[in-house]
């Protein structure tokens, strides 16, 4: 799953975001609530548990589970591997909301 952004600008990625698994829908994108971060949020569509790399194309140092209020998660954070690529653990059927941010 990859959202892809138009390219009339040359200095930005080719892609937003991806998602290594392509059991993973993409839902959604969005400024958070407080501004200080962007929300993705996506869900796995099957009953396996999908091990998955997630690259971000903007430069964001910081990336959290959060839970749908956009409130802190308990759960474990995604492993950073480099700047803007995390990997993570997906549950089956499980919706992931992850915030994105320099803080």
């Amino acid at each position: 799953c990859a959202l892809p952004l138009a390219q009339a600008r040359p200095d930005l990625p080719a892609e937003l975001l991806s998602l290594s698994s392509p059991a993973l829908v993409f839902s959604a994108c969005k400024r958070s609530e407080r501004n200080d971060g962007v929300i993705i949020r996506f869900w796995n569509i099957g009953g396996a548990v999908e091990p998955t790399e997630l690259r971000w194309g903007l430069p964001y140092s910081r990336c959290e589970r959060v839970e749908l209020s956009e409130e802190p998660s308990a759960k474990p954070a995604p492993r950073e591997l480099a700047p803007g690529h995390f990997a993570l653990q997906v549950q089956p059927y499980e919706i992931v909301t992850l915030k994105l941010s320099d803080n």
